[in-house]
């Protein structure tokens, strides 16, 4: 018996197996019987006595089998096959590898060099000539931020969390995506980042659920009888716990804030020293802050005589004037310190200390690019909560024409415009 073979240069060869097998057909096999037996002599090739010394067997052999209907075709000598294939294995770059021996029937895992991987015979059998490619690419990173430390060397994967919520997406190509020495730089751009709300502006943080942590640090002891998120949006439905927390995350105070659509605050009972403020929020509602704050409330020991509030409203109107569109909504009004005369002396007079608070109060905002206010004039009285705009002029009255020589007996009237601060309505 012969095979077909084809070498890796595409020549065609018939190499003997040194196999016989015999089929015998028989007519009326009904006619067997049990120790009926078939004998199969070797002679002479051609008629001649010399048989080849390459073949397994000699002139005068025999071979006897006994006949069983249906029973498997039975051999003689011939070669023994096994499951074993060599496969060789080289690279395009690191040239020549160790051969793979591969256990057809188990696949064994080849490894050598540093590379590994499993051939797995499939419903076509393999056979000479065979050849498989692929391409073998870099499998782990490192990562830095702005020119700090590299980290340590870390598997690729389709996902890898890097730092702060941030993450390391990995598309590979069809052909080899990573090799080394691959390098890659970005930058990062966060527009609700948990800073948005340190400052009143547009510029918000949102973590985009409704159930958060953020913990605000001052970085040194700093005294707090008020905690206020003074613009946000969201958190009808959300329940809002603030912690005042020492240097060692120790918690010092826990209150609860109570919702409003403008201004939400606290007032402490007393004064706590503190080096963060948590808040923690609770709720199925997606929220965002744009401005929280958190020290001691600028407070005067004289009471306004008058707050007017009036309730504005944004209305884009058209060209004739007879209809709008709402925008936004917001406060704007007045509010005044008038000292009154009677038989008794004064009442209702701002001191100097007062006025000389609220003259910092408005070189502070106005020279913060005009930062908005948040006016609690009344704890207990919902529409007492403002957020508003200062005017750009501060009244202050002397009501003796500053004559005094002693400032401390100063008696003084002041007010000021509000201005809107327009918010969408929720």
């Amino acid at each position: 018996m012969t095979k077909e073979v084809h070498d890796v240069s595409g020549v065609v060869s018939y190499p003997s197996l040194n196999e016989a097998a015999f089929l015998i057909g028989i007519g009326g096999a009904e006619f067997l019987t049990v120790g009926d037996s078939m004998e199969v002599v070797i002679l002479a090739e051609g008629g001649s006595n010399g048989i080849s010394d390459n073949r397994p067997f000699q002139v005068g052999d025999k071979f006897v089998a006994d006949i069983v209907s249906r029973d498997a075709l039975q051999l003689q000598n011939g070669v023994s096959g096994d499951n074993t294939q060599i496969w060789s294995v080289a690279g395009d770059v690191s040239g020549a590898f160790a051969a793979y021996t591969l256990n057809t029937a188990s696949p064994n895992l080849y490894s050598s060099g540093g590379l590994q991987f499993r051939i797995t015979p499939g419903e076509v059998a393999n056979g000479i000539g065979d050849s498989f490619s692929f391409y073998v690419q870099s499998n782990q990173f490192r990562w830095r931020q702005d020119a700090g430390a590299w980290s340590s060397d870390t598997d690729i994967a389709p996902t890898v969390a890097l730092i702060n919520g941030l993450s390391a997406v990995f598309d590979e190509g069809a052909g080899v995506s990573f090799q080394p020495d691959d390098s890659f730089s970005f930058s990062v751009q966060q527009p609700y980042k948990a800073d948005n709300s340190t400052f009143p502006d547009v510029y918000y943080w949102s973590p985009g659920v409704g159930t958060a942590d953020i913990v605000y640090d001052f970085e040194t002891d700093n005294p707090v009888d008020m905690i206020a998120i003074a613009w946000h949006s969201g958190l009808s439905s959300n329940t809002v716990t603030a912690q005042l927390l020492d240097a060692s995350d120790l918690v010092l105070s826990t209150s609860v804030l109570t919702y409003s659509r403008d201004v939400m605050f606290h007032f402490l009972p007393e004064l706590v020293t503190a080096r963060k403020v948590k808040l923690s929020f609770s709720g199925a509602s997606a929220f965002r802050l744009n401005w929280v704050w958190c020290g001691v409330a600028l407070s005067l020991n004289t009471d306004a005589d008058v707050l007017t509030v009036r309730y504005a409203r944004n209305m884009l109107r058209s060209g004739a004037g007879v209809s709008g569109k709402h925008v936004a909504r917001g406060y704007s009004g007045r509010i005044e310190w008038n000292g009154q005369w009677n038989t008794e002396g004064t009442t209702g007079f701002l001191s100097d200390a007062d006025v000389t608070k609220l003259i910092g109060l408005f070189e502070s905002v106005k020279s913060s690019d005009d930062q908005p206010l948040a006016l609690i004039a009344n704890p207990d009285y919902e529409f007492g909560w403002l957020f508003v705009l200062a005017d750009d002029e501060l009244e202050s009255i002397d009501d003796y024409a500053y004559n005094l020589e002693n400032r401390e007996q100063r008696v003084q009237s002041s007010g000021i415009n509000l201005l809107p601060v327009y918010l969408a309505e929720e």
